[in-house]
């Protein structure tokens, strides 16, 4: 029994992928472990099954039943009956909780969740995150109250690192829930070059993801040379965005400390 129900999900997770390769997204949360904290859980559990807390001690980084204030968090969506979350009284110890996928087909992937902050001191939310790989979006103002933060990435050895980070950040509370997973198939994809940049897709009806671990300036330019956007990046990634660009060759020049390097990308 145990061998046909191996068999079953090979088949499914065959088919599900070979799906994306039409750059149709595929729905792939199910690979997650406990994407919503539900799994034998309950009130103020300090240990969460399928993720890792880098304070593993702490039992402020828990789990909690849905008793979220409305006032703090007015727009945080729960999935199920629990959610995650880290209280201290006053601003956060850097920390994480993280999840490693691994047996993940190579290409490109979004991650979503939602995540609510309320701050120590400070009116303006800095060093919280959502990450994938080595790419993270960083939590701003606007996500305070609870909302979907979205991060891309690309799996280029079959695994991926998934997860929420706190660095040197102001924010004493943090909530979160409903982890998801997207994969979008494994056409045009940049591999990441010996600063972590990668560009993706290099064929594209719009748009175009940049990923810059470092700090750096972003150029989109046509062939003559005319730039189009220009970004400055703090690291994470970027949308650059050609759908009302005629079809044709264009480039991304994405310049760094140490070296400027230039991708192409067709829109068509």
């Amino acid at each position: 029994m145990k061998k046909l129900t191996f068999y079953i999900t090979v088949v499914v997770m065959v088919i599900c992928f070979s799906k994306s390769f039409a750059a149709n997204p595929v729905d792939v949360t199910y690979l997650i472990v406990n994407p919503s904290f539900e799994d034998n859980q309950s009130d103020r559990q300090a240990s969460i099954p399928g993720w890792t807390k880098s304070i593993a001690g702490d039992d402020n980084f828990s789990t909690r039943s849905n008793t979220v204030n409305a006032t703090t968090f007015p727009t945080f969506e729960k999935d199920g009956n629990i959610y995650a979350q880290y209280w201290y009284a006053t601003a956060l110890p850097d920390h994480q909780l993280s999840q490693v996928i691994s047996d993940l087909p190579d290409g490109q992937y979004t991650l979503t969740a939602m995540i609510g902050a309320q701050l120590y001191e400070s009116e303006s939310i800095v060093g919280l995150s959502l990450f994938a790989g080595d790419n993270q979006t960083i939590v701003t103002d606007t996500d305070k109250g609870g909302k979907d933060v979205v991060v891309n990435a690309v799996v280029t050895d079959g695994m991926l690192t998934i997860g929420y980070k706190v660095e040197s950040s102001n924010a004493k509370f943090v909530v979160i829930d409903n982890f998801r997973l997207v994969y979008n198939g494994t056409t045009g994809i940049n591999q990441p070059d010996s600063n972590g940049i990668t560009v993706y897709p290099t064929v594209t009806q719009g748009a175009v993801m940049v990923n810059t671990p470092a700090v750096a300036e972003i150029l989109l330019s046509d062939i003559t040379g005319k730039i189009f956007d220009r970004r400055n990046s703090a690291g994470g990634v970027y949308e650059l965005n050609l759908s009302n660009k005629l079809n044709g060759i264009y480039f991304v020049t994405v310049i760094t400390e140490n070296k400027k390097a230039v991708y192409k990308v067709l829109k068509k």
